[in-house]
């Protein structure tokens, strides 16, 4: 056999033996602590994690940023078209949400998409409610999230990822007190635009943006939470 041949084997299974030695000399415990802890402040600065993001990405994103930050790294990563249709072609298909809202997205994302912003969002929100009972089929549907994330292995990529839905949820459907003269939601509230008591005029496209986003995530858990 070719002696260069076996020169270029000998390197390339001592290339891959060096790596598995790294991988297995992760902490993969604090990796997901981190990863968990990300979740969490995505969530309470209005974002879910994106299912096709990876590990990394998510850092890059979220990490050690003000809300804004947040906001506008979003944006350009949903600029970026791949993105972007990833999560398009995952909400129009006939499988997300069993099809059930697949006429509505279509009108939003032609919305959206077209500037009109103001009028995507009440719909979203809409479909974000129906989703939700529809998943866990439990009118304290807070509640059946909760229990719902118990059965989650605490070393699976899956817990840091419903984290960051069930966080978003909780945040965004937060009891809004119409009566307090000085309250401001951190970010777009359900309760504040379906009882019509928020201004529009300081609805922008980042916040349809990031309730597609949600709508994204939580189709990735949509299958398994039914069972």
């Amino acid at each position: 056999m070719n002696p260069a041949f076996l020169d270029m084997l000998k390197k390339t299974n001592d290339d891959l033996n060096k790596a598995m030695k790294k991988i297995r000399e992760l902490d993969w415990e604090s990796q997901f602590e981190l990863l968990e802890n990300i979740a969490i402040y995505a969530a309470d600065s209005g974002w879910t994690i994106p299912p096709h993001t990876t590990f990394r990405e998510c850092q890059e994103l979220i990490e050690g940023k003000s809300k804004e930050d947040i906001d506008h790294d979003f944006q350009l990563h949903y600029k970026e078209i791949g993105n972007y249709n990833s999560m398009k072609t995952v909400l129009l298909s006939g499988r997300c949400f069993g099809g059930k809202w697949k006429s509505l997205l279509e009108d939003c994302f032609i919305n959206y998409e077209e500037d009109r912003h103001s009028i995507v969002i009440p719909s979203l929100f809409l479909i974000l409610e129906g989703v939700i009972f529809d998943t866990v089929k439990d009118q304290d549907w807070k509640a059946a999230l909760k229990e719902r994330k118990k059965k989650i292995k605490d070393n699976s990529i899956n817990k840091p990822l419903f984290t960051s839905v069930q966080r978003f949820i909780d945040k965004a459907f937060k009891y809004g007190d119409f009566e307090a003269e000085s309250y401001k939601h951190s970010f777009i509230n359900r309760n504040w635009v379906l009882h019509g008591r928020d201004d529009i005029n300081e609805w922008e496209p980042v916040d349809a943006l990031r309730l597609f986003n949600a709508l994204y995530s939580l189709n990735f858990f949509n299958d398994s939470l039914m069972k």
